[in-house]
C-alpha cells in the first residue's frame, strides 16, 4: 500500500471499470480502512458505495482524493466479497443526479437527489458528524439545515466551511430514516 501524494487517475478509472471492492485509508483519519466500490470520480472527490459489515453494498461515502494516504485495488479478501456479492444479487449501481466537481456541488446534488447528506469535519470533531440538508451554496460555505437524532429539523441552517468537510455520506440506512422520521412529523420541508 504506497503512500499517495493525490491518487492517480489510473487506479481509479481501472477500479471503476474492475467494479470491485476496494480499501482505503485517509491520512490521520482512518484507523481501519473504508471497504466499497468506487462508483465514480472527479480531480477533487472520490465516490464510493460502501460494503458493510453484513458484506452488502450500503450507502454512498465520498472522500477527498488529496487526503487519500493508501489505496488497495485487490485487498486481501477481494475474491471472497465478489462471491458474496454476486450470490446476494448486489450490484453497485451509480446514483443518479450527483455531481462531483467540488464538494460545494456534491451537496447540493444530494440534497436535490437524496435530501440528508451526512456531513464529517473530522479534523475538527473525529467524533461527530451532522445529518441535514444542505440549503444554499455561498462561496466558501454551505448552509445545511440539521436533523437531530430524533428526527426534528433544527429551525435555522448552519453553515460549514466547505474546506473543513473531510467526508460526505449519503443514501445510507440511517440518514434515510432520520429522513423518514422527519417527513412524518413534518419537521422537515422542502422548496
Amino acid at each position: 500500500m504506497p503512500t499517495l501524494q493525490k491518487l492517480p487517475a489510473y487506479h481509479l478509472n481501472h477500479a471503476v471499470s474492475s467494479r470491485s471492492v476496494v480499501e482505503l485509508r485517509r491520512r490521520r483519519l482512518d484507523p481501519t480502512p473504508i471497504r466499497g466500490v468506487v462508483i465514480s470520480f472527479s480531480s477533487e472527490l472520490v465516490l464510493l458505495q460502501t460494503l458493510e459489515d453484513g458484506m452488502a453494498l450500503g450507502g454512498y461515502l465520498e472522500v477527498r482524493r488529496q487526503q487519500i494516504a493508501s489505496f488497495t485495488r485487490s485487498p486481501e479478501r477481494a475474491e471472497f466479497y465478489a462471491t458474496v456479492l454476486r450470490l446476494k444479487k448486489q450490484r453497485p449501481r451509480r446514483p443518479r443526479g450527483i455531481d462531483l466537481a467540488d464538494i460545494g456541488s456534491l451537496l447540493m446534488s444530494v440534497s436535490r437527489s437524496y435530501r440528508l447528506a451526512v456531513i464529517h469535519q473530522e479534523f475538527r470533531d473525529p467524533d461527530a458528524c451532522w445529518v441535514g440538508l444542505p440549503q444554499a451554496l455561498h462561496p466558501g460555505s454551505v448552509m445545511v439545515r440539521c436533523v437531530l437524532p430524533n428526527g426534528i429539523a433544527d429551525d435555522e441552517p448552519i453553515a460549514f466551511a466547505l474546506r473543513s468537510i473531510t467526508m460526505v455520506e449519503f443514501g445510507t440506512r440511517y440518514d434515510e430514516a432520520l429522513r423518514l422520521v422527519a417527513e412524518a412529523n413534518k419537521s422537515l420541508q422542502y422548496a
